[in-house]
């Protein structure tokens, strides 16, 4: 028996470390995000500090020194974080979300849900703009009036529809305060505050006046609040209803925040600790006040709830932890953060060669930001899923401009001659070439056929079969429409500060300036589709044929039917080819297909509106997701495409499109944000990575890329744990490959053919029963070949 366990403990360690990154066929996994720009930070009453980065929450465990993320994929019920309150009382963190969700996750990390408000049917708003904690009960102040939760039955106690928003919300004493409209209201806490005229009283602002920017509403004890607005602050007795105007201005406070002695207030680059009480003549007592003057740790949240007063701190380095004594701070943990994407919001993604490149918004994707500085974060998926940072420091710039980061771009073209070198287009400074990080230079009015009216606008570039660069040019010398250029494959060699204006070909698209298009080079066809202002009304495509130079412009289309759509009824949004050279365009009124690109020139060209059958006994149909806006097209190894939707998450569709397969959204899935803005494919794993509005998710699909042999098969999650209950999957194989699983003595528990080079099993034997623990066999073949052991699985019970 010993040694039977020495011989699995050893499988089990070998088989971890191959396979340990990938996440099973039919699983999401979620990329949380981290921003530069600090969010709240709270240090709970145990070993957990939580803070948030852009919109994620992340905790640190100060038993483990380790980071991680509370997600919808792992602890947490919903997506979309609006706000996250501390209850130091009770010991427990209250998550708010955007659609009035909420969750309480108390420092052993078990979370409970409370769904009552956002499942409660209304017409008003119902979101929460904020929360304070009584003895037993959490009050909630909303758009609509106020509700009251039982923290311990974890459930609805009393709802007060006023028809009022109620921004701002505290307790002192037996007293609840809000405000609405800038004006504030006390109330007593009473069972059955059903009528507001008659439950709550409307405080005498004149001596104060009327606020235009309220900064915080905070109970200092049972009879004091701290009000804060239009850089005055002032005590307000709940008692003697009267204020009284504080001589140190508290009014640029980022953070109020409870500690064990009293309250700590979060400045920029100091931090203030205030007592639990005022003097007799309403004065709040400043007790210490800290300088911070370690540039990572300034301009952020800090938190303290140590009887040391050591100070954690959220900031644009990541969280800290750190002392202070006179003016010299000391470091307990140096800045750092969770290794996740710092792109807070992810527009563009794109896979090359096993790495996932996620970049933030551009002047193409719903934002006119001209002057933005590009983020690209970098995921490597054969190292751990590991993220870095591209940065793309010292770009030329024009109108006088030193060098700089880069700004406004747009995709990133991957020469496929060269593997670290790329191109990416620039709303204001033309095309920039790069090799990893490093820059390499710059095509400009120069020795490019750019001009200079306002902008050196170069958007959208490709890369051809033959290894030409092509790119939409929007201000160019040829006229005053957008143009395509190409730059050919054997004047990409050269430095392109030796270049010249005559390397390049343009041509004539036919369509008047736009800064939001899109652009397609089929690799099947010798054609090239631009599309002209995505996301403004009338949108127009340009088909061009690289061959001949012959091009047309469609403002409408004809389909199969015979009849008419087009601008004024949709917009083209997307371009892709599929493994047939098919060309699907999205559109807002879901996708079209264009078949036979052949004849796509001739006037009687027609192009196919794909329609799903009901099924219901009748011949009718209704158009693939005619109601749905298409922002993204992926085509698998299958040939089934998946569409990224603009309202509905992601579908996945049968190769024609007449068969909806998947839906995934974030009500059934752990997809962030049903907003998806685009989508990327590692064909050779199935993985499909999926750029929404709140982050980045990945979703591994049943269909992978074939391989030539069967030298690189894996298999996973690899050992099978226990407490495993998704599908097995087995990678690597050959098309059509027939795959049989068995035990060492020969039994057969599986047989089936490989979708792509894909083959799942659910590890049960054919009467349903999960397998025992043992070592299992994978045989693959082809085509009636010989059948050979390509790779072994370890289940474990």
């Amino acid at each position: 028996m010993r040694i039977i366990r020495n011989l699995l403990t050893i499988i089990l360690l070998c088989c971890s470390a191959v396979v340990q990154a990938q996440h099973a066929v039919g699983q999401w996994q979620v990329y949380p995000t981290k921003s530069t720009t600090p969010g709240l930070v709270y240090e709970g009453i145990s070993d957990i500090v939580y803070y948030i980065s852009g919109t994620n929450l992340f905790y640190y465990d100060k038993n483990t020194n380790e980071i991680g993320t509370l997600n919808s994929g792992n602890y947490l019920s919903d997506t979309g974080i609006k706000n996250i309150y501390y209850n130091y009382d009770k010991g427990y963190l209250m998550v708010v979300y955007d659609n009035s969700n909420i969750d309480l996750i108390y420092d052993d990390f078990t979370v409970v849900n409370i769904p009552d408000i956002k499942n409660t049917i209304m017409m008003e708003s119902k979101v929460i703009n904020d929360v304070a904690f009584g003895d037993d009960k959490i009050y909630l102040a909303t758009d609509f009036g106020m509700v009251v939760l039982n923290d311990e039955k974890y459930e609805v106690f009393e709802s007060y529809k006023y028809n009022k928003k109620l921004n701002k919300l505290t307790i002192a004493g037996n007293f609840l305060i809000t405000l609405i409209d800038n004006q504030l209201y006390v109330a007593p806490i009473t069972k059955g505050m059903y009528q507001f005229t008659s439950s709550w009283h409307a405080v005498n602002m004149n001596d104060v006046g009327v606020p235009n920017k309220i900064t915080y509403l905070y109970a200092i004890d049972d009879n004091h609040i701290l009000y804060s607005f239009d850089e005055k602050t002032y005590i307000f007795d709940v008692a003697d209803q009267t204020f009284t105007l504080q001589n140190t201005s508290l009014y640029y406070a980022r953070f109020i925040n409870r500690s064990k002695d009293g309250h700590m207030v979060s400045f920029e680059n100091n931090i203030r600790f205030l007592s639990s009480q005022v003097t007799d003549d309403n004065m709040i007592q400043v007790l210490e006040i800290k300088s911070v003057n370690d540039a990572a740790a300034q301009k952020g949240y800090y938190s303290s709830f140590n009887k040391d007063n050591s100070i954690w701190c959220c900031s644009a380095s990541g969280i800290s932890h750190f002392t202070i004594s006179g003016s010299s701070l000391t470091w307990l943990i140096t800045p750092t953060g969770y290794n996740t994407s710092s792109v807070s919001t992810p527009h563009g993604i794109q896979y090359h060669e096993g790495k996932i490149y996620v970049k933030n918004y551009g002047p193409y994707n719903y934002s006119t930001d001209q002057t933005g500085n590009t983020v690209i974060s970098v995921c490597d998926l054969n190292n751990n899923y590991e993220w870095t940072v591209l940065s793309l420091d010292n770009v030329t710039r024009h109108y006088g401009s030193s060098p700089g980061a880069l700004r406004a771009s747009y995709n990133l073209s991957f020469d496929p001659d060269s593997s670290n070198v790329f191109y990416i287009g620039s709303w204001f400074d033309g095309l920039h070439k790069f090799n990893g990080s490093k820059y390499i230079g710059n095509y400009n009015k120069n020795n490019a056929p750019l001009t200079q009216p306002w902008a050196m606008l170069a958007e959208f570039s490709q890369f051809d079969k033959d290894g030409n660069l092509w790119i939409i040019m929007v201000n160019n010398t040829l006229t005053e429409n957008a143009a395509l250029a190409c730059l050919p494959a054997d004047k990409k060699i050269i430095d392109p500060a030796a270049s010249s204006p005559s390397d390049w070909t343009l041509y004539d698209i036919g369509a008047k300036i736009s800064y939001w298009n899109a652009l397609l080079v089929c690799k099947h066809s010798p054609y090239v589709f631009v599309i002209h202002g995505k996301q403004v009304s009338p949108t127009r495509l340009t088909v061009f044929n690289r061959n001949t130079g012959e091009s047309r412009v469609f403002s409408t289309f004809t389909d199969q039917d015979g009849g008419s759509f087009g601008s004024g009824v949709l917009n083209f949004l997307t371009a892709e080819e599929d493994n047939n050279g098919s060309v699907w365009i999205g559109t807002t009124s879901g996708p079209i297909v264009l078949n036979n690109l052949s004849n796509i020139m001739n006037n009687n060209y027609r192009c196919t509106r794909v329609k799903v059958p009901r099924n219901d006994g009748t011949n009718y149909a209704d158009y693939l997701l005619e109601d749905e806006a298409i922002n993204s097209i992926v085509v698998d190894g299958d040939n089934r495409k998946w569409l990224g939707t603009t309202s509905s998450g992601v579908y996945l569709v049968s190769e024609t499109g007449t068969e909806i397969l998947e839906n995934h959204t974030t009500e059934n899935s752990l997809l962030p944000a049903n907003k998806v803005y685009d989508m990327a494919m590692n064909n050779a794993t199935g993985e499909l990575f999926v750029a929404t509005e709140l982050g980045v998710a990945s979703y591994r699909s049943d269909v992978s890329e074939v391989a030539p042999d069967y030298d690189n098969v894996v298999a996973f999650p690899n050992p099978v744990r226990p407490d495993y209950t998704g599908w097995i999957t087995v990678q690597g194989l050959m098309e059509n490959s027939l795959v049989k699983i068995t035990d060492v003595a020969g039994n057969l528990f599986c047989e089936g053919y490989s979708n792509g080079g894909t083959f799942t099993w659910d590890g049960r034997t054919a009467s349903g029963e999960r397998v025992k623990t043992g070592i299992y066999l994978v045989y693959a073949s082809q085509s009636g070949g010989n059948s050979g052991v390509v790779t072994k699985i370890m289940v474990v019970n």
